[in-house]
């Protein structure tokens, strides 16, 4: 074992097993510890810096890392020991919190034991880092915008079944790194105190009526997952049992028995708990190789789809009608948050605008816009989204939002080529791979006075500002918003005004 602070000797490259002692310093992109290791190697001694990451380490760690593998100068590790513990370290409160490596916990967050304030430290961090990488001023950017109450913010998740060692089915949730295996939860402090009566009561009625769990290996089995969602403006709440298809190629034409049994004790278990289920679905999916998946819902009990309400400022509510699996921001009270600095960063004199949604998903942004606009269109590759877009645009009264199905590009060069002369605002939400060269082009082409950047990603998020700022656009303000306390993802708010 080699233990030091300053440079240490080896006659070859650190080996799988090997220990050595570090201090953390940071947290990655991926929200694990990460520490520099200075080693001089072999008899030249070459001196050389490995990137140490650790899953569950915090800055302030000092702990005892062994070495998993050996990536160039990367070197992915776990806790071996942990010898002094961070300031900013707090007991977790979440029972299936176990974040040393060694015994993995629950991939549903992984910084319960980071104070809350440090959190979203370390995410406005992340997001200064990217920028100045891009060479655009760190100090743009502003405080995160955190929540009131960090824990049961989110309005779905989705746990998992799977087949345990002793045959029995488990559900919860996967740990950080695996794919079949899930770690069985009791409750589940993201969602709801409904959640850990929900999935305790569906593990026992899977076990006691003889199901077995969906195997992803050998395609074989029945049990996929159980999905919770939440109007948390609403109260409703929508629970999903997914399965695979009962028969080979196509859908059950009413649900069984055992379905039924799943019905009456999902609504006995949430009755007595105070959580009334508004809507209860089973869902059939459908796989083949070499064919798209297909969802056959049945529905069970209640209303066909759950509402959930977004508050504006100006006193101004929008509802909206979500389906089972379609989009909605997971956690409802921050998008409000998010939206309004959308509006901000838009700017004054919002009432005359024409706006461009691009990537609009199913329309939440441009829904949000569409009250302090005169016009705003949006572009979505989903058909299915678009439906959705236009649907919640009826039922809201909004008839100054247009949505188009297509890729970006595609539908800027074609359907809208004639409405783009004076568009004044643009609105870009792409996925976490960011904007694509095209779309960049077109943002060129159109040249609206005004762009505002909502990312998931603050790496492709400083990539495009640098590429915007070369085509004339420059960065007013930049506003990260806490959407998923207690993990390591950030959104970020950027306006960006034209100067050329």
């Amino acid at each position: 074992m080699a233990v030091s602070e300053d440079v240490i000797n080896l006659d070859r490259k650190p080996q799988h097993g090997e220990t050595f002692e570090v201090t953390v310093d940071r947290l990655d992109r991926d929200g694990r510890g990460a520490a520099t290791l200075r080693l001089c190697i072999g008899p030249q001694r070459d001196l050389r810096d490995y990137s140490v990451r650790l899953r569950g380490a915090l800055p302030g760690d000092r702990v005892l890392a062994r070495v998993k593998r050996v990536r160039r100068r990367e070197i992915e590790a776990q806790v071996a020991e942990r010898r002094e513990s961070s300031m900013s370290r707090v007991e977790p409160r979440c029972p299936h919190f176990l974040p040393e490596a060694a015994r993995p916990g629950c991939g549903g967050c992984i910084w319960q034991d980071l104070a809350y304030e440090q959190q979203l430290v370390v995410k406005r961090d992340v997001v200064r880092r990217a920028l100045a990488q891009a060479k655009i001023d760190p100090d743009a950017v502003a405080e995160v915008i955190g929540v009131a109450d960090p824990f049961f913010y989110r309005n779905k998740m989705e746990f998992s079944f799977a087949a345990e060692k002793d045959g029995s089915v488990g559900l919860g949730l996967h740990p950080p790194g695996f794919r079949y295996e899930v770690i069985e939860l009791k409750s589940c402090d993201l969602i709801s105190p409904v959640a850990g009566h929900l999935l305790i009561a569906a593990r026992d009625w899977a076990n006691a009526a003889g199901l077995s769990a969906y195997r992803h290996r050998q395609n074989s089995g029945l049990l996929r997952t159980l999905t919770l969602r939440e109007g948390k403006r609403t109260g409703e709440r929508l629970l999903e049992l997914t399965t695979a298809a009962l028969e080979q190629g196509k859908a059950a034409t009413g649900p069984p028995a055992w379905i039924e049994g799943f019905r009456d004790r999902a609504l006995d278990v949430a009755r007595e708990a105070g959580f009334p289920l508004s809507s209860i679905f089973w869902t059939e999916q459908i796989t083949a190789r070499g064919q798209r998946t297909r969802f056959f819902e049945h529905h069970l009990h209640g209303e066909q789809q759950l509402t959930e309400e977004l508050h504006l400022p100006g006193e101004t509510k929008l509802r909206f009608e979500i389906h089972p699996r379609a989009f909605f921001q997971p956690n409802t009270l921050q998008a409000e948050v998010l939206y309004a600095r959308v509006l901000e960063a838009a700017g004054q004199q919002r009432e005359t605008l024409r706006a461009l949604d691009l990537y609009c998903g199913t329309g939440t942004i441009a829904l949000c816009l569409a009250p302090y606009v005169k016009e705003v269109l949006g572009v979505e590759l989903s058909p299915e989204a678009v439906k959705n877009a236009e649907d919640n645009a009826k039922k809201n009264g909004l008839t100054n939002a247009r949505f188009y199905a297509g890729d970006v590009g595609k539908v800027l060069r074609g359907e809208l080529a004639g409405e783009l002369v004076d568009i004044d605002l643009i609105v870009v939400d792409p996925p976490r791979s960011g904007l694509l060269p095209d779309a960049i082009n077109e943002i060129e082409r159109v040249g609206a006075a005004k762009l505002v950047y909502v990312s998931c990603n603050p790496q492709a998020l400083g990539r495009d500002l640098a590429l915007l700022g070369a085509r004339g656009y420059r960065v007013e303000s930049v506003q990260p918003v806490d959407m998923f306390p207690q993990t390591p993802h950030v959104e970020t708010v950027v306006g960006l005004v034209r100067t050329t």
